[in-house]
């Protein structure tokens, strides 16, 4: 696998769709902090005014004090729904994302709106996160070389769904660990070579996020499209 092929591919569709890639991550990402966000929202406007004790003294203590404190149960309540909501709909955002980005790799241009697309497979999707996750764990249990490898085995996934809507859960696992049957370590090694470019996000404070996450999942897609060619 020519990696420097890979990159400059990857460049170049990058600066033929930069703005909505860049826009597709925010979005992503903005969603993914909401509870986060919430809670900072939450901890600086009312919390503050709360007179949290130091320790409880019993379980029934700690339940008198939150019934006393009604907006300590209201913030509470609205964080966990906020949560909740979004782990269920990023699987599915996500999903959308990796439509945008394939579509990059092609002549055609991707459109913002594209990364909400993908919602008539929003079961698919979140069963797809939920059983990878579960399989990574149980794998990281034994060691954890088994686990990464396994995080490199479903890698695909995503980019496997949105090529193929009719494809479920464990169909799009089972592909994804088939197509990158032998190329686990070139991607291992692919991802490698972007350690510069990491290292310029820490300089930056996270700026240089902007151009580098787009810039390494460009270079993802790319792969996946050269692998699956070649399974």
């Amino acid at each position: 696998m020519n990696r420097s092929l890979l990159k400059q591919e990857a460049k170049s569709q990058l600066s033929k769709n930069l703005g909505v890639l860049i826009l597709s991550g925010l979005i992503l990402g903005i969603i993914m902090e909401l509870p986060s966000l919430f809670q900072s929202i939450a901890l600086s406007s009312c919390i503050p005014s709360l007179k949290v004790p130091d320790s409880f003294e019993s379980f029934a203590q700690m339940m008198a004090w939150i019934v006393q404190n009604p907006v300590f149960i209201t913030y509470n309540s609205i964080s966990g729904v906020v949560g909740i909501v979004v782990l269920l709909i990023v699987p599915v955002l996500t999903l959308g994302v990796h439509h945008v980005y394939l579509k990059a790799t092609t002549d055609e241009k991707p459109k913002l709106s594209e990364m909400f697309s993908k919602m008539s497979q929003f079961g698919t999707a979140f069963l797809t996160s939920l059983l990878t996750g579960i399989f990574v764990i149980l794998w990281s249990l034994l060691l954890i070389v088994p686990g990464i490898i396994a995080a490199y085995s479903y890698s695909m996934v995503y980019f496997i769904l949105a090529e193929h809507p009719e494809m479920g859960a464990m169909d799009a696992i089972r592909e994804s660990k088939r197509i990158m049957k032998g190329h686990k370590f070139e991607l291992f090694v692919l991802q490698l070579s972007f350690i510069w470019w990491y290292l310029l996000i820490l300089v930056t404070f996270g700026l240089a996020a902007l151009y580098v996450a787009p810039y390494t999942e460009m270079a993802k897609a790319n792969f996946y499209n050269k692998i699956k060619q070649a399974a």
